[in-house]
């Protein structure tokens, strides 16, 4: 067995232990729903709507993490539903994985959601003047590299050049008002998610148009705001480190959170969200998208 297959095997076996291991949280007051993402035939996400539609309902859509080898939607249902409890529609799309891909088809994925989000958020009361990213592990950087090809497309030239496919349209018309970045995987070339780096993108990667574009210290000066945050016991906390630099090196709008309990392991606000740490994080983040909505008015 290879070192990618023998990598994949093992986080992919992680993944499920984690979904098999979570508790369940009760979905009162909250109708989650499969819905296809446009464009691809074997890619879904799950919408979990709160049962209130006296008003329409301020957007997130969440990317799952999984060191781009693993995961999948099902791992974050317990945000999704906490997020909906606090009153946001929430859409959890998956995506396709490293090998079976690299990632401009992941970017690409990430992007065929985003337009599906525009596409059908009003058939479940959703308000798109009001729409947030909240991002864990590996979704982090795929969200920074969606949200920054549409916001500037022709500085992301060089990545959307590699995509499967164009921007949808209906992608190109939403409007991220902020993000959450949960224990981001930023640097996919650093460190030990650096080892299978040829994986992610190919051989000789340095030497593509593309290469600076996927540096943090380039995109963190497209991203929109952002709530960034990490903990105590998270193997990536360092790389959290390292972006809070690019953002302030930038002055880009941002806030950020620490937790120094040892219950906060890597992506412990996503996959663990029952937690104290985790709701404490998680409610400053909802903050911050509240003050960021509000200074788009």
């Amino acid at each position: 067995m290879n070192f990618i297959n023998a990598a994949t095997k093992k986080e992919r076996t992680h993944v499920e232990e984690i979904i098999k291991s979570q508790p369940v949280m009760p979905h009162e007051g909250i109708t989650a729903t499969e819905i296809g993402i446009c464009g691809k035939q074997n890619l879904f996400m799950d919408v979990y709507r709160p049962d209130n539609d006296a008003e329409k309902h301020p957007i997130i859509i969440d990317i799952h993490g999984g060191g781009l080898i693993a995961g999948r939607k099902e791992q974050n249902q317990n945000l999704a539903t906490w997020l909906a409890k606090e009153g946001y529609l929430t859409f959890v799309p998956d995506y396709r994985l490293v090998p079976e891909t690299n990632i401009f088809g992941q970017i690409t994925d990430v992007i065929n959601a985003f337009a599906t989000v525009a596409e059908r958020a009003e058939d479940f009361v959703g308000d798109l003047n009001q729409v947030f990213v909240v991002a864990d592990s590996a979704g982090a950087f795929l969200a920074c590299m969606a949200s920054s090809i549409l916001r500037y497309p022709v500085k992301m030239q060089p990545v959307e050049d590699e995509l499967e496919e164009n921007v949808p349209e209906a992608a190109k018309k939403l409007v991220i008002n902020a993000m959450g970045l949960q224990s981001g995987m930023y640097y996919i070339y650093k460190g030990q998610v650096g080892l299978l780096q040829n994986y992610y993108m190919s051989k000789g990667w340095k030497n593509h148009s593309y290469a600076e574009f996927i540096k943090p210290e380039t995109y963190s000066k497209l991203i929109p705001p952002c709530y960034i945050c990490t903990g105590k016991k998270d193997f990536l906390k360092k790389q959290t480190f390292g972006f809070k630099k690019c953002l302030e090196n930038e002055r880009v709008h941002h806030d950020y959170g620490f937790v120094s309990k040892r219950e906060t392991v890597h992506a412990f606000a996503a996959l663990y969200p029952e937690t104290e740490s985790a709701v404490g994080v998680n409610r400053e983040m909802i903050r911050f998208f509240d003050e960021s909505a509000a200074a788009s008015l």
